[in-house]
C-alpha cells in the first residue's frame, strides 16, 4: 500500500479521485449488519421461540450444526447451519460513457470528445462470526481507484470490527474510510449523481486506523471518531489523522417520509514537511483535472465541514460547506474551500430512505421493478446540483471551478440503475465545457 498513489480528492499527493467514491459501510455490509445487535436476553427469547416452533413442526428439524449451506441471494452466501459464521461475497460494476465539448480555451488545455470506461469493477466480501465480530475486504479490479493504471487492482478496505450494544454501535480496526462529510460517506451505488461534488477534493481517503461509532438521544444523534495512519508514500515524520463526524435529526416524522438532517465533520492532520496537493476534475471522471494547486510543503492541516439535508415525501435536498486550513513549512497558512447544494424529486412517488446509523440516504426500493410486459417501469428521479471549489490563496493559484448539473436516475430494481448527467463546468479565467455522461450500474 505504501507505494501506491493516493486518491486525487484526498488532502494528499496527486492521484485519482475515484478512491473517494467508495463508501464507509457499503450495501454489502449493511445487508449483514444494519440491524442493531440483540441483547443476551433477546437472543435467549429468540432461541426459546425457535425451539417451541420446531416442537410444533412449524420449523423443519435442525440440520447438522457443524455443516454449512451455500446459496445465491444477491451475491454468494455461505452460512453455517448453527448461524455462527455468515459470509457474503458480492461486487459491483459501473460502465460509463461521456461526450465532452468545450470552448476554444478548454479544447486547447484539456482533452474533449467521446470516451468510455469501466468506472468500477469491485469484488467484496463481508462476514460475521458469532453475534459480534465482523470483517470485510474490498478490491477494485480495474485499478481505477489507485490512480496508477499499471497496478491492475487496488485493495480498498480490509478490517475487522466488533458490534456493541446501547450507545456504542461498534469499533473497527484496519483500512477503512475516514468519517468526513455526508457526500463522501454516501455510497456510490446510491448517490444522487454519478460523481461526488467538487468540495470532496478535501475529504480524507482510506487509511489504516481505529474507528468508533455510536448513537444517542433515542438514535437521533450519531457520531464517529477515529485515529488513522496515513498510508501514502509521501511526507515524513508524523502522518496521523484524527477525524470525527456528528449527525443529528432535529425533525422527523413517524412514517420516515419527512426529516431534517444536520451534521458537522472535522479532521486534524498531523504532518511534518508534507507534500500536499489538491486537484479536481469537473463532476465527470472521464474529464481532465481542471483545477490543481500543485505540490506545496505543508505542516498540520485542519479540515472542516457542515451539513444540511432533508426530505419531504418524494423531494430531497442536501448541501455542504467544506474547507481546508493548512499551515505551511515556509510561508503563511493557506485556506481553500468549496460548497454544493443538490436536490432530487422522485416522479414515481417513492421517498429516499435515510440510514440514521450512517447519517446518509440509503438504497431506494422502487415500488415496482422494471417489467415492460407488465407495464411497470421502476422508479424515476430528477436531480439538480450546483457545486463550487476555490483553490486560490496567496501565491497558490490552483483555480476556481463551478459546476451546474442536471440528472436523471432510472431505478430498474433495487440493485440496477441507469444514470444520465449533464454537467456545465465553468473554469474561471479559462473557459467552459458541457459534459453529457451516462452510466449503467449493477451490484450483487
Amino acid at each position: 500500500m505504501a507505494s501506491a498513489e493516493e486518491p486525487e480528492s484526498a488532502p494528499q499527493p496527486a492521484a485519482d479521485e475515484s478512491a473517494r467514491s467508495g463508501e464507509e459501510l457499503d450495501e454489502v455490509y449493511e445487508e449483514l449488519f444494519e440491524e442493531a445487535p440483540l441483547t443476551e436476553e433477546q437472543e435467549r427469547e429468540e432461541q426459546e421461540r425457535e425451539h417451541e416452533d420446531r416442537k410444533r413442526g412449524i420449523l423443519p428439524p435442525i440440520l447438522d450444526p457443524d455443516g454449512s449451506r451455500v446459496y445465491w441471494d444477491r451475491g454468494l452466501r455461505i452460512e453455517r447451519n448453527d448461524g455462527w459464521h455468515r459470509l457474503k461475497i458480492g461486487g459491483r460494476a459501473q460502465l460509463d460513457a461521456a461526450v465532452i465539448n468545450g470552448d476554444k480555451s478548454i479544447r486547447r488545455r484539456f482533452d474533449t470528445g467521446f470516451d468510455y470506461e469501466v468506472r468500477r469493477l469491485w469484488l467484496e466480501a463481508a462476514g460475521i462470526l458469532g453475534t459480534r465480530l465482523i470483517y470485510k475486504a474490498q478490491v477494485d479490479l480495474t485499478g481505477n481507484s489507485s490512480g496508477d493504471d499499471d497496478r491492475g487492482y487496488y485493495l480498498r478496505q480490509i478490517y475487522v470490527g466488533y458490534t456493541a450494544e446501547d450507545s456504542l454501535n461498534g469499533v473497527r480496526v484496519g483500512i477503512s474510510k475516514e468519517p468526513f462529510t455526508m457526500d463522501d460517506t454516501q455510497s456510490n451505488l446510491t448517490s444522487l449523481f454519478m460523481e461526488r461534488a467538487l468540495p470532496m477534493a478535501f475529504a480524507p481517503s482510506y487509511n489504516l486506523g481505529v474507528l468508533l461509532n455510536g448513537q444517542a438521544l433515542d438514535k437521533r444523534l450519531a457520531w464517529w471518531i477515529g485515529g488513522f495512519k496515513y498510508i501514502g508514500s509521501d511526507g515524513t515524520g508524523r502522518t496521523i489523522d484524527v477525524t470525527t463526524r456528528v449527525t443529528g435529526l432535529p425533525l422527523t416524522s413517524e412514517d420516515g417520509r419527512r426529516l431534517l438532517h444536520l451534521g458537522a465533520s472535522y479532521s486534524h492532520q498531523f504532518r511534518d514537511d508534507f507534500e500536499l496537493r489538491y486537484r479536481r476534475r469537473p463532476e465527470a471522471h472521464l474529464a481532465d483535472r481542471y483545477v490543481d494547486t500543485g505540490r506545496f510543503s505543508s505542516e498540520d492541516t485542519d479540515l472542516y465541514g457542515a451539513e444540511l439535508a432533508g426530505k419531504w415525501g418524494p423531494a430531497s435536498f442536501q448541501g455542504e460547506f467544506v474547507g481546508s486550513y493548512s499551515r505551511r513549512s515556509i510561508g503563511t497558512p493557506v485556506t481553500f474551500w468549496g460548497g454544493y447544494l443538490q436536490a432530487g424529486y422522485l416522479l414515481t412517488g417513492e421517498s429516499r430512505p435515510y440510514r440514521a446509523r450512517r447519517g446518509v440516504f440509503g438504497r431506494l426500493q422502487p415500488r415496482t421493478s422494471f417489467d415492460w410486459k407488465a407495464g411497470s417501469w421502476g422508479a424515476w428521479e430528477l436531480a439538480a446540483r450546483v457545486s463550487y471549489l476555490d483553490l486560490n490563496d496567496r501565491e497558490i493559484r490552483g483555480g476556481i471551478l463551478a459546476d451546474y448539473a442536471l440528472g436523471v436516475n432510472w431505478y430498474l430494481e433495487p440493485h440496477m440503475r441507469v444514470v444520465a448527467n449533464l454537467v456545465h463546468a465553468d473554469r474561471r479565467g479559462i473557459g467552459r465545457s458541457n459534459i453529457f455522461q451516462l452510466r449503467f450500474q449493477i451490484d450483487y
